[in-house]
């Protein structure tokens, strides 16, 4: 009985797949990530951190709790029987599309004709990252019990008490959408919740919902998203009637589509807001996808922020000026108050970045202002 138990789940994870020969096309990695392998995050995150050495185990401790959330740490071909394993094979992995790119004669990726991964994620991740093209293997397949959705993600608990932790898959959504440029964020306030099944249907008819989680906020929090999103100081009790706001990451087939979305949406309810591009999308990730940023949002007053706002641009012009990549840097300032800005930077000085990329990578550790990661006060260096 367990031998047919056992082979019976074995047959239930093959995808279903139609008897002709799969075709050959090749792809942007980025037209594999979708909602259904929202999981590639956890590969990509991962492989950033190493590739950038930081000296921080964040990236590890995601890939490792992912892989034991999926897998148990197993897989059978190739044979894998413990996270060293994989963590081992994904490194060579790494260093050698870096080295030499995707190389279609040694491998290819095989996916569905709905572009969904049927296998390849530690390949897709390292071509998402260094910008390589993959080559990819189209099969006919009906149904893959593949579950890799943030959702998925969650409450998966076939090998663990819990599914990967909120933490990990914030982190996750955050990244998606810094990756895709054509995500977009809805916000949801308390006067429209009895209408929540209208509007994922209006953005499911145009797009995809990556992501959705509920947020807490104080009265402080609900002033404060009120003047960020829509730059004035309206009454809170127009769209709050509770401490609660609904926020989905989404993502557009079209800009035509997200242009209907858009008028549809504000048809809909006067209780919901979409952000109108990317910049805005992604300065609301940063807020509501990093638990520090919402201590942020809920704590602070932003009317008393102009002085320290002026040093964050003034910040912000220096890295552009400079060329340099925003996301080593992490601003350490005592409170906001503060007349002058210090900074951590990430470089290659491996004995002085143990204890600061983790202050600038893990999220833990810092929170996100104007789009730019600042540290709190309370971390001893």
């Amino acid at each position: 009985m367990k031998k047919n138990l056992s082979l019976l789940i074995f047959l239930s994870s093959i995808p279903l797949c139609a008897k002709t020969k799969p075709y050959t096309i090749t792809l942007n990695p980025l037209q594999l990530l979708n909602p259904q392998r929202f999981g590639l995050m956890a590969h990509y995150i991962y492989a950033d951190l190493y590739d950038r050495n930081a000296q921080t185990d964040w990236g590890t401790h995601m890939y490792k709790q992912y892989i034991q959330v999926t897998r148990n740490f197993r897989e059978r071909k190739p044979k894998k029987k413990c996270f060293e394993d994989f963590v081992n094979s994904f490194n060579e992995t790494l260093d050698d599309i870096k080295k030499n790119g995707f190389n279609d004669n040694k491998s290819k990726i095989l996916i569905m004709q709905t572009r969904n991964l049927l296998n390849g994620f530690h390949r897709t991740s390292a071509c998402l990252l260094y910008g390589c093209d993959v080559t990819c293997n189209i099969k006919h397949c009906t149904y893959c019990s593949m579950k890799n959705t943030a959702h998925d993600l969650a409450h998966k608990t076939t090998y663990t008490k819990t599914g990967l932790d909120k933490k990990y898959i914030d982190a996750m959504a955050l990244h998606y959408c810094m990756l895709k440029k054509n995500c977009f964020i809805v916000l949801v306030f308390p006067k429209a919740f009895k209408r929540h099944e209208t509007i994922e249907k209006s953005i499911s008819d145009h797009g995809s919902i990556v992501y959705k989680k509920e947020v807490s906020l104080s009265e402080q929090g609900q002033r404060n998203l009120v003047k960020k999103i829509y730059g004035s100081k309206k009454k809170t009790n127009k769209y709050f009637s509770r401490n609660k706001i609904q926020v989905l990451l989404c993502e557009y087939r079209s800009e035509k589509k997200f242009e209907t979305l858009k008028t549809n949406i504000k048809k809909l309810s006067r209780g919901v807001y979409i952000t109108k591009n990317h910049t805005n999308a992604l300065e609301l990730a940063q807020t509501f996808f990093v638990k520090n940023s919402i201590h942020f949002l809920n704590r602070v007053d932003l009317n008393e922020l102009e002085s320290f706002t002026n040093l964050i641009v003034d910040f912000k012009q220096w890295i552009k000026d400079n060329d340099y990549d925003n996301t080593n840097f992490c601003l350490n300032c005592e409170s906001h108050v503060c007349d002058q800005l210090e900074y951590f930077q990430h470089t290659n000085d491996l004995e002085e970045n143990k204890k600061v990329d983790d202050i600038i990578f893990n999220p833990e550790y810092h929170f996100y202002y104007q789009r730019i990661k600042i540290a709190g006060n309370n971390y001893n260096l």
